[in-house]
Parts: structure tokens; C-alpha cells; sequence
């Protein structure tokens, strides 16, 4: 019964890879050295992730690792922690980085009702 929304995440990821993915999908043929610039990408470490350590915190890691997704980002090969404080680490970090984005869209939202109103 828990697995269920485990398992649905897991089937969604693999259906964005195999369809929107730059780098998985059939977009992938036009742009054949990748798009990401880490390695394994970042939907096949939130994929890992959340196999590895639960729907929850492996959420909250592969978010983490989508924020690292910039251009001042050096990338290269980033697998999933396995240290247990670096994990924690990076579950907090994914925590408070998603919370910061939620405060954002709220408070963003609220001054356009006020301009447009």
C-alpha cells in the first residue's frame, strides 16, 4: 500500500524520460552528446533517490540536485549520497530551498492580485 505512490512517481520519471527528456528521451537523438551537465542526470538520480531512501527524502534530494542544475555549476559526476550526514544534509537543503520556492510563488501571487486588482 505505501509503494503505490512510490511506484507512481518512479513510472512518471520514466515517462518523462522516454518522451521530454533532452537527454533519455527521443530528443536525445538530435542532441546526441547530452544536454545535462551532470552525470548520472538529474531525473536518473531522483530516480535513484527515491528508490535508495523512500518517496519522501528522495524527493527532496533530487529537487536539491535540480537546483545544483545552473550555469555557474561546474557539474560532472554526482551520484546519490550515501554518507549518512551528507544525506541529511542534502534532504534539508531540498526541504528548505522547495519551501523557499512555495513562500516565493505565494507572496509573487499575492502582489499581482494587488496590482491587478
Amino acid at each position: 500500500m505505501i509503494d503505490i505512490p512510490k511506484k507512481v512517481v518512479l513510472k512518471l520519471i520514466r515517462f518523462y524520460q522516454r518522451t521530454l527528456s533532452l537527454d533519455h528521451g527521443y530528443m536525445s537523438r538530435i542532441y546526441s552528446e547530452g544536454w545535462c551537465r551532470f552525470r548520472p542526470t538529474c531525473s536518473e538520480y531522483t530516480y535513484c533517490a527515491i528508490e535508495k531512501y523512500g518517496l519522501i527524502k528522495g524527493v527532496f534530494l533530487g529537487f536539491w540536485r535540480v537546483n545544483r542544475c545552473n550555469p555557474w555549476s561546474k557539474g560532472g559526476v554526482d551520484d546519490v549520497p550515501t554518507n549518512k550526514e551528507k544525506t541529511k544534509k542534502f534532504i534539508l537543503y531540498g526541504f528548505l530551498t522547495l519551501l523557499g520556492y512555495i513562500i516565493f510563488m505565494f507572496l509573487l501571487a499575492l502582489l499581482l492580485s494587488k496590482i491587478f486588482k
